[in-house]
């Protein structure tokens, strides 16, 4: 995700349902140690893929690492290819992807390297180099389309949540989905899902942030204490600072662009599903946070987290 703070450059984001992509990275790599209940249910920071980010179950994080580079696609040139049409129709997926990056190939060209870059081929490279190397190397598993139809149950695909079901509807993935919102500017977002009092902190934090002042966990809480909030404006306090926390993992530079567009996503995405259990345990983790460096100026919040 810090690519986003190293220049202006075409974005391909690469995506698939994420039921499939879901079940494929448990089959791969975490069958072994849990159930796929578990699994669903596991707040982590992936540190195979953005470390410290986001201690969110996957459902979440595949929405919140999408819903970020959508926002992205603001600021830098942006094509959205699926792995789904990779394997229906991958010439002309291929073409597409030449195409916005300013290249020409002739059919025959395109066919040859559609041929030579299939599953299988993948597949058997992948086994070669095990056999070769004696490591295993869990890249190709299936490769099966919609196999998430005859692994889940109705249970299980409850736990997609609504930020994931919104980002696949704008990937046109079938499903009881709701529509995608792009974020809008942080003084609208704020306007609409908060209060006068959270605002005018919100604003304050994010002009912290923006300006890279040190972040003062005592002045932070000491400030929320002295506005008498109720429950649900303190839970969107924990809310903003978690989302300023991922800016600060991601970015250097906090006043460029398209750190502005992520506080902007994150702040929306976290105050729009707050409701959202695995959401709302991490404005709940910011607040502990908070509690534990600054125990003496947030003993108010003491009986809000028990």
């Amino acid at each position: 995700m810090d690519f986003a703070d190293h220049g202006n450059f075409p974005v391909i984001l690469f995506v698939r349902d994420p039921r499939d992509a879901i079940y494929s990275l448990y089959r791969r790599s975490y069958e072994i140690e849990c159930g796929l209940d578990g699994f669903l249910d596991r707040a982590d920071t992936w540190p195979d893929h953005f470390p410290g980010l986001f201690q969110l179950p996957a459902f979440s994080t595949y929405a919140y690492f999408c819903a970020f580079w959508l926002s992205m696609g603001r600021h830098f040139p942006l094509l959205i290819v699926r792995y789904e049409d990779v394997k229906t129709k991958p010439i002309e997926t291929l073409s597409s992807v030449l195409s916005f990056l300013g290249l020409e190939r002739g059919f025959d060209a395109m066919h040859e390297a559609c041929q030579s870059s299939s599953f299988d081929n993948a597949k058997n490279a992948m086994l070669r180099m095990s056999e070769e190397t004696g490591i295993s190397f869990a890249t190709a598993r299936s490769g099966r389309l919609n196999e998430w139809e005859s692994v889940y149950t109705a249970a299980q695909l409850d736990k997609m949540g609504a930020d994931c079901k919104s980002i696949a509807h704008l990937f046109g993935y079938k499903g009881d989905f709701l529509e995608y919102i792009h974020p809008t500017d942080i003084d609208e977002t704020l306007n609409t899902f908060t209060t006068t009092n959270v605002k005018r902190l919100a604003k304050i934090w994010i002009a912290d942030c923006s300006a890279e002042r040190p972040y003062d966990p005592k002045e932070v809480v000491l400030s929320m204490g002295d506005l008498s909030l109720n429950d649900v404006e303190i839970l969107h306090c924990g809310l903003i600072l978690r989302a300023l926390y991922y800016v600060r993992r991601i970015f250097t530079r906090l006043d460029s662009v398209p750190a502005k567009l992520a506080i902007a996503c994150f702040i929306y995405l976290n105050l729009r599903y707050a409701n959202h259990k695995p959401i709302y345990d991490t404005g709940m983790l910011s607040l502990k946070y908070i509690q534990q460096v600054a125990p003496e100026e947030s003993l108010w919040l003491r009986e809000y987290l028990c």
